[in-house]
């Protein structure tokens, strides 16, 4: 089967390492304001507020999390709201919110 000039078998050069300060600043560069945040309370607005010290502290908390291999348990867990569909306050549609570095982190992986 080939897809993409890939072949059954054949081996990929995937970078595995931990992201660089540079792909955080540009993952949160690129967050869309006015969305609302997960359980953690954190929002794209506070983020952008001082980019370099929130890279910092992300890139340190993704790092520690890469070499790890832990997971905090909060990044599994959103909150559920129900959200009426436009032109139809009894009809709901049910949105999840998660915690921002683990919306982020699927950036990286």
């Amino acid at each position: 089967m080939v897809h993409n000039n890939l072949r059954t078998g054949d081996v990929l050069d995937v970078d595995s390492s931990p992201p660089i300060i540079s792909e955080v600043l540009n993952a949160i560069k690129s967050l869309k304001n006015g969305k609302a945040c997960g359980v953690d309370l954190i929002n794209a607005e506070m983020l952008k507020s001082d980019i370099p010290t929130a890279a910092k502290f992300l890139t340190d908390l993704f790092h520690n999390i890469w070499t790890t291999d832990n997971i905090p348990d909060d990044w599994s867990k959103g909150l559920i709201t129900e959200i009426p569909k436009k032109g139809n306050l009894k009809n709901y549609k049910e949105s999840p919110y998660y915690p921002f570095p683990a919306r982020s982190s699927a950036e990286f992986s």
